[in-house]
């Protein structure tokens, strides 16, 4: 909630939610009907993507997040863990 409050970012009520186990969720937010999800949302949905910019960033590793709304893509967003330097533990038997 911070930080939208400091991006000047509005939130919007949602009205009904459903998690779509294994290919993301669905809402519906001021009556529009909003999904985010995977490729795998996407392709039930028979909804195509051709942009070359999301087949590089699968190949970097990261996981790229769809947006749906009404039926339309709407945008997307990449995830990616971060790589932390561990710590070498050890082992006693």
């Amino acid at each position: 909630m911070e930080l939208t409050r400091n991006l000047s970012l509005s939130l919007h009520r949602l009205t009904e939610f459903k998690a779509l186990l294994g290919r993301g969720a669905y809402g519906r937010v001021e009556g529009k009907e909003v999904y985010v999800g995977s490729l795998r949302l996407l392709k039930g949905m028979r909804i195509e993507v051709e942009d070359p910019k999301i087949k590089e960033l699968q190949e970097q590793g990261k996981t790229v997040v769809f947006t749906i709304i009404d039926g339309k893509l709407a945008g997307a967003f990449a995830l990616a863990d971060k790589i932390r330097k561990e710590e070498p533990t050890e082992h006693h038997h």
